[in-house]
This record gives C-alpha cells, structure tokens and sequence, in this order.
C-alpha cells in the first residue's frame, strides 16, 4: 500500500516486479495514479481515466500508438514527462479538470496541437494560458451534446448538456 503523502512515482518504478506481472493487461493503476498501459493496445483504443485518479505517471501511455481519445476526470492534477509522448494517432483529449494539470517535460511530443482539446467553458482561457496547454490550438467546451452551421454558413448554434443554445455569427 502506498501512502496518499506520495507525490509522484517515477516512470518503470514497478515494471517486472511481483506485483506488475499480477496486473492484467490494459491500465494499470497505482492507487491514485495511472501507472502505465501494460501490453499492446488495440487500434483505435480509447482511455477513460477513471475518477478519482489525480496523476499519469511518467512515461504511462508512452508511444502506444492505437490509442486515438483519452478522457481525465477533473480529479487530475499532474501528467507526468513524457506520459502521451508518441501517441501519433490521438484524435481527441478530453479533461474534465477545472484547473488545467501541471504536466511534465515533453508530455505531448509528438502529439498533433490541433486535434480538439475538450475542457470545462469556463476554464478555457486558462488552458489557453497554461504553460502546459497553451500550444493546443483547438480548446473546446465539453458540455456540447449537439452542434449545426446553417445552410447558408451565416451562422452556428451550439446546445449545452445544460440547456443553454448558443448562436455565432449573423
């Protein structure tokens, strides 16, 4: 058992030891943290962090080249270096997280910066300002369930999972 006082687990720490080769295939977790993905993954695989998990270790999803959408719970606070690094085929992010995560050196090498990052509206601008963040060209608002441009092109409207319909443009 790891003491919640633990602040970060190095990247491998655990690899080859009794208790990794237990571990099923797939994500492993370490208490709060997303260890690592352990096996190969599958084409178009999609990663849902589950809640409660607050850090992605360093170097956990490393090159794993099938996966194309992950998904943070707004429990998460630090991605460590290297975590998404190679991970050529992402087509999406999503962070449900208010205050955008501290992330390590390197964390999204090799990551396409336009693919859509989808974050809380009112947390936008921080993401775009964030150290980490700020390279990602499309941030989006992840409450969106539905979206339309008019025949025309003279405008767009999106619906919010709150109710909330938005019109832009004339």
């Amino acid at each position: 058992s790891i003491p919640n006082s633990v602040i970060s687990i190095g990247g491998s720490s655990f690899s080859n030891t009794a208790w990794y080769n237990t571990q099923p295939d797939g994500v492993v977790y370490l208490g709060n943290a997303l260890y690592e993905y352990k096996g190969t993954e599958s084409w178009d695989t999609s990663i849902n962090v589950k809640e409660g998990t607050t850090q992605i270790c360093p170097y956990a999803l490393q090159s794993c080249s099938g996966i194309t959408s992950i998904t943070m719970p707004s429990s998460i606070t630090t991605i460590g270096d290297y975590a998404f690094s190679g991970c050529r085929n992402l087509t999406s992010i999503s962070c449900d997280a208010e205050i955008p995560p501290t992330c390590g050196s390197s964390t999204f090498a090799y990551v396409d910066t336009s693919i859509p990052i989808y974050v809380p509206a009112s947390s936008i601008p921080n993401y775009k300002v964030h150290e980490s963040w700020k390279n990602f060209t499309n941030l989006v608002r992840n409450d969106i369930v539905d979206s339309g441009t008019s025949e025309n092109g003279a405008f767009t409207w999106l619906f919010t999972s709150s109710g909330e319909l938005i019109i832009e443009g004339s």
